[in-house]
């Protein structure tokens, strides 16, 4: 990826004019993208405690990520600081590595507008690197490790269909990050 001034400068309008759609009410997405926002209500987001038995039980993530292990803070700890926030950004799209990048983005664009406890929660696993080195090394993307969404307590399955968004699409299997601003 060319990370040239001019288009680090045009991604972060991009983010700026994105946060601002969403602050007005309107649903966006971010061009070249097939990153779709939407900002609702807290009471949207579907929480529910037994999102850590997925992880544990059937997920190829348990035990060989950062954010994915028994010491990772999980939905008892999660729930209850995510349910003290107001509005959440949910972003979807078919490539996790955009849609998460696009969370990450905007998470920052929010943090720098004012709202100091904006913070992204990825439903994948980190795409950073192609092989976590958890846990015999540090991370080496520390700055960008966000919580996982299922050891969050959201049930992304339920809250995506509760806002009408289909998670099949022709393109593939549709990926979703929320990013929590207020």
């Amino acid at each position: 990826m060319d990370s040239s001034p001019g288009l680090i400068y045009n991604a972060w309008v991009t983010i700026e004019r994105l946060l601002d759609d969403l602050l007005d009410g309107a649903s966006g997405h971010l061009e070249e993208t097939g990153v779709e926002a939407r900002l609702v209500p807290i009471e949207a987001i579907a929480f529910d405690e037994r999102t850590i038995l997925k992880c544990r039980y059937s997920c190829p993530a348990w035990g060989v990520r950062w954010t994915c292990n028994e010491r990772a803070w999980g939905p008892a700890e999660l729930i209850p600081l995510l349910a003290k926030y107001r509005r959440v950004v949910v972003l979807t799209g078919v490539e996790g590595d955009e849609v998460f990048s696009a969370a990450l983005a905007l998470e920052r664009a929010a943090f720098a507008r004012g709202f100091c406890w904006a913070l992204a929660v990825a439903v994948t696993p980190c795409y950073a690197c192609p092989e976590c080195r958890y846990p015999s090394e540090e991370c080496r993307h520390k700055i960008d490790l966000r919580p996982e969404s299922a050891m969050a307590g959201i049930d992304t399955f339920k809250t995506l269909a509760a806002l009408g968004i289909d998670r099949q699409r022709s393109e593939g299997f549709l990926r979703a990050s929320f990013v929590f601003v207020e």
